[in-house]
């Protein structure tokens, strides 16, 4: 009854909130591309064809992200199962002696639990160490392109720190809803 409960939760969590979430960060990234193409749209094709690769491999790690996810639900309901078999039958394990055979058995699916966890959390810390370098080599070819138009006299410097900050501010919410994106994966 419990995993019930939770699962409805976190289902009306994941399209409600999350997904409102989403769609108010997606808004705020086209207003902030409009703002950035007015300011100078060849920097913004720049812009936008450098965090290209952030979105791909955003939906190739949800790919491979949700099917462990899957294994690992599926492992960890498998392994409490064991146990609320194994403790409401205590009188009966004991009564034929079964008590190393539940035991091995649910210590080969808490393994399981483990191995598939390990798997998640490795996959987890490569996808965010590889979304935070894309972010800055993104964000550090930007800036050297911007200094480039800048010393062609395209830009002023107002015009230059605008860009930046409007730039910051879209590759900040573009993360946020990366972030949702994930949690109305997990749904």
């Amino acid at each position: 009854m419990s995993r019930l409960s939770t699962d409805t939760a976190s289902v009306q969590n994941g399209l409600s909130t999350s997904l409102a979430m989403m769609v108010k960060s997606a808004c705020i990234c086209i207003a902030m591309a409009v703002v950035m193409f007015l300011y100078s749209w060849k920097l913004t094709i720049y812009a936008l064809l450098l965090i290209a690769p952030s979105l791909c491999s955003n939906r190739i790690f949800m790919h491979f992200y949700r099917k462990y996810n899957e294994q690992y639900a599926t492992a960890k309901a498998d392994n409490s199962s064991i146990a609320q078999e194994d403790i409401g039958n205590i009188r009966t394990i004991k009564a034929f002696s079964n008590e190393k055979m539940s035991l091995a058995k649910y210590n080969k699916s808490n393994e399981e639990v483990t191995r598939l966890g390990a798997i998640k959390s490795v996959m987890w810390g490569l996808f965010i160490f590889g979304n935070a370098v894309l972010q800055k080599a993104s964000f550090s070819a930007i800036l050297y392109i911007i200094g480039i138009v800048y010393f062609a006299e395209e830009m002023t410097v107002g015009k230059t720190m605008a860009y930046l900050l409007y730039m910051q501010k879209l590759v900040s919410v573009f993360g946020e809803m990366s972030n949702e994106l994930l949690a109305v994966a997990r749904v």
